[in-house]
């Protein structure tokens, strides 16, 4: 694979091939990148928020409805890899900007959609310029980052990208209460303004040339993504449900004929030698950790304020900021201390051990309490997930940058595609593991107060109505119901969230022992080479240095 001279002149190699080609840019470049991903954060959040207006304004039903909450998401894991690729091959900057024009044509149609099909259309044009936006904002932090400063690179980025995911996403909240098309105008916006902002604070990269297209490679891991991500989301029906699992053993099925035509083929697009490398898997681990806690803190407090507490969506949006806002203080200060020698491997763990704490942190929350006994547990869970978010992208910069720089973007991009499906396992398992948990307390508690079995169906049923519609009982049934349910959902909450925290922790081992191993035995390799080459050879960096 060959460098070209970029749109810019200067025949530059591309920067991740080298140290020595990092690309000056102004410091205001790297919050401008973490806008970026910000930006592409907030855009499903702002769809989810308007989709109850927005379905019920074009007659959306059933099975469109659950297509509409999910499509950009989709498309967005499925291409993302790709769009790495192509970032390679025409310029990260031509890429960014080209992404931005399409989100916001999807977005724009989205708004002034007057049927389901255009809507659904415009979703999908969203997630697959959103995903090239991501792809090229992420990349950027390394090609205008000295390699040791990247850590405290990601720290600013990650603290950029939630400080505007906050703001719009409260602003996407206040437009769609009143109209829901004027919601998806938010991004389009933005995407606008980026465009400009885009020219003066980047600069062009080089095109790479030569490498492998692999169609068949592209088709299989986006399919098999598709397939998975589609199947995790009917988790909540049961695992014995077709809507499950077919697409799910499709998708497992297709990823597995993915990994196996890339070892085939002369010249894969994507290196799957990079699932070995302890610097990956541990990316892996760390990702999981931050998108799972994430997704699961996320739902489950906004449920649990709006069907045991009653809350308004305004108020269970400003609930759930202390989570986003401690997440920029550790952001920084992880990014600082990651810069300034401390292990990635260490932050890990001590990012799983505090989504561990803030898990059991819930069990302070008792029926009648106030929102404060839950604050504990939200500033724990944030600052936890947010600590494994800076190694989580940190070390998949160091797997792209080192032996497979030449796949640079595809490597990279995976960072989007890992956390979505780690965002979708925290959505899907949460979900079950509540619902299940409540349904069960109902029962028993109903059964102890008296209701005979054969009404205990009509109970279940006048629950899931409030549910549906949020219309307080009618009978005295649905009332006895509904009580015994906001005391078995606590429950229920507190037991499934004990069980993300250590999940959670569970990975960060994982993560932790992954890196520490592959440390030992590069060293260990390092030493012997030193030893043999002595007399001809310097001795050669230690890459796990500091993991």
């Amino acid at each position: 694979m060959t460098a070209t001279v970029s749109d810019a002149g200067a025949g530059r190699p591309d920067p991740p091939e080298s140290e020595d080609g990092v690309l000056a840019a102004p410091k205001a470049a790297i919050f401008f990148l973490g806008a970026l991903g910000g930006t592409q954060a907030v855009d499903p959040i702002i769809a989810s928020t308007a989709l109850v207006k927005a379905s019920r304004g074009l007659g959306m039903e059933g099975g469109t409805i659950a297509l509409a909450a999910s499509i950009s998401t989709v498309v967005l894991a499925a291409t993302v890899i790709s769009m790495g690729l192509l970032g390679d091959r025409i310029g990260w900057r031509r890429l960014l900007i080209s992404s931005l024009m399409v989100s916001v044509v999807g977005d724009l149609l989205a708004a002034a959609a007057p049927v389901s099909e255009l809507y659904l259309a415009g979703r999908a044009l969203a997630g697959l310029g959103l995903g090239g936006v991501f792809a090229a904002s992420f990349a950027y932090v390394r090609i205008i980052t000295p390699k040791e400063k990247v850590p405290a690179a990601l720290g600013l980025y990650s603290a950029s990208g939630s400080l505007v995911l906050v703001t719009l996403s409260l602003l996407g909240g206040a437009l769609a209460s009143i109209e829901w098309r004027a919601a998806f105008l938010i991004v389009p916006v933005a995407c606008a303004l980026y465009v400009l902002l885009a020219r003066l604070l980047l600069p062009a990269t080089a095109r790479l040339t030569g490498g492998p297209t692999d169609l068949l490679g592209q088709v299989l891991l986006g399919f098999g993504i598709v397939g998975v991500l589609v199947g995790i989301s009917h988790m909540s029906q049961g695992v014995g449900d077709p809507q499950f699992w077919l697409p799910t053993l499709a998708g497992a099925a297709l990823l597995t004929g993915f990994v196996i035509a890339e070892q085939r083929v002369e010249s894969p697009f994507f290196p799957v030698a990079v699932l070995r490398n302890p610097l990956f898997l541990g990316a892996m681990a760390a990702g999981f950790v931050y998108n799972f806690t994430q997704s699961s803190t996320v739902l489950q407090f906004s449920n649990l304020w709006q069907y045991v507490s009653g809350l308004s969506p305004m108020k269970v949006s400003a609930g759930t900021l202390p989570f986003l806002l401690v997440g920029i203080i550790a952001a920084l200060l992880t990014g600082r201390l990651i810069t300034n020698g401390l292990r990635n491997s260490t932050v890990i763990l001590v990012g799983g051990f505090l989504c561990a704490l803030g898990g059991f942190a819930t069990l302070l929350h008792r029926p009648g309490s106030g929102y404060l006994t839950l604050l504990p547990a939200l500033l724990l869970l944030g600052f936890g997930a947010t600590m494994a978010s800076i190694p989580y992208g940190g070390l998949i910069v160091k797997a792209a940058s080192g032996k497979f720089s030449s796949f640079y973007g595809p490597v990279t991009s995976s960072r989007t595609t890992i956390g979505q499906i780690a965002y979708a396992m925290g959505l899907a398992l949460s979900t079950v593991m509540v619902d299940k948990l409540t349904t069960g307390g109902v029962v028993t508690r109903l059964r102890e107060a008296g209701v005979p079995p054969s009404r205990t169906g009509t109970a279940l049923d006048s629950l899931g109505i409030y549910v549906r519609t949020g219309k307080d009982p009618v009978s005295r049934l649905a009332e006895q119901t509904l009580s015994v349910a906001k005391e078995s959902y606590l429950n229920s909450f507190q037991a499934t969230m004990v069980a993300v925290g250590l999940l959670a922790l569970l990975a960060a081992l994982f993560g932790a022992t992954v890196l520490h191993r592959g440390a030992a035995v590069e060293a260990a390799a390092d030493t012997a080479d030193t030893a043999d080459t002595a007399d001809t050879a310097d001795t050669p960096t230690v890459e796990w240095a500091g993991e």
